[in-house]
């Protein structure tokens, strides 16, 4: 029966509730076992997922588990950066994130510095997300999207987000394109369906299905070093050219996209 002093606790109406040293309920930015988190001040509930002014008035964006974030965070459809040590949104300022040249606005709405910085803005979160579903690592699928787009200004990249010449539709959606097949006797052209995505983001997921999916490529998934990974890729078929997992190891060490792996491993 006694009170309960600095503990998170559920109440009898299945509620959870934080409270202090001195017992009383807290609200607002309130710093629980290692982490940050934000209190409603009417309904003194956590607050998951939401952009919020803490009671000193600086604003703070916390996650789907209510943790205070830091680092490149997608919020409303624009990138922003927030401090790892502040947490504080970076506005009016050129940084670099895992290899990527950006620049925070005013607002602190982050774009590329440059074209290239663009492109793997929109394929970053994609490529973690294929690890996190089907274990393809982020750095090589990066590598491949850079190599087999030219940066997503192929004609297949900028007219249906297909960033790998995959073929077939994608919810029903394809594009015809002209392309080169090899027969007896040698090259020759056809049209041909190839998937069409929505944005980047579902060309790089879908990659890492179309991987997952295919029972060849099996020894690459959950591969944690891109060297081996990028071997495997060329043994077990992917591609032709005999230079094709160096091209991919050049590009990697090149545009440090392996910071991209240690985001999630």
């Amino acid at each position: 029966y006694l009170r309960v002093d600095n503990d998170y606790r559920q109440s009898q109406w299945g509620d959870w509730y934080l409270f202090g040293n001195d017992g009383r309920i807290q609200t607002g930015v309130q710093q629980w076992a290692g982490s940050y988190y934000y209190f409603d001040p009417v309904t003194y509930l956590r607050v998951d997922n939401d952009y919020r002014q803490s009671q000193w008035g600086d604003w703070y964006l916390f996650g789907n588990d209510g943790r205070i974030l830091s680092g490149l965070q997608k919020w409303f459809g624009s990138y922003y950066y927030f401090d790892p040590v502040t947490y504080l949104k970076v506005t009016n300022k050129n940084i670099t994130v895992n290899g990527i040249n950006l620049h925070a606005d005013n607002d602190g709405i982050l774009s590329g510095v440059n074209r290239n910085a663009n492109f793997l803005l929109s394929i970053h979160d994609a490529a973690l997300d294929g690890w996190r579903q089907f274990g393809v690592l982020p750095s090589v699928t990066a590598a491949q999207a850079i190599l087999e787009s030219a940066w997503g200004q192929s004609a297949l990249a900028t007219q249906g987000h297909n960033l790998f010449g995959i073929k077939g539709s994608y919810n029903g959606q394809s594009i015809t394109m002209r392309t080169a097949e090899y027969g007896n006797g040698g090259y020759y052209y056809i049209n041909d369906a190839f998937r069409k995505y929505p944005s980047n983001y579902e060309s790089i997921v879908d990659h890492g299905r179309f991987l997952a999916t295919n029972s060849r490529y099996n020894n690459l998934l959950w591969k944690k070093d891109y060297t081996v990974v990028t071997q495997y890729l060329h043994a077990d078929g992917y591609a032709t050219d005999p230079k094709y997992a160096s091209s991919l190891n050049n590009v990697i060490r090149t545009y440090n996209l392996d910071a991209w792996d240690r985001e999630v491993i």
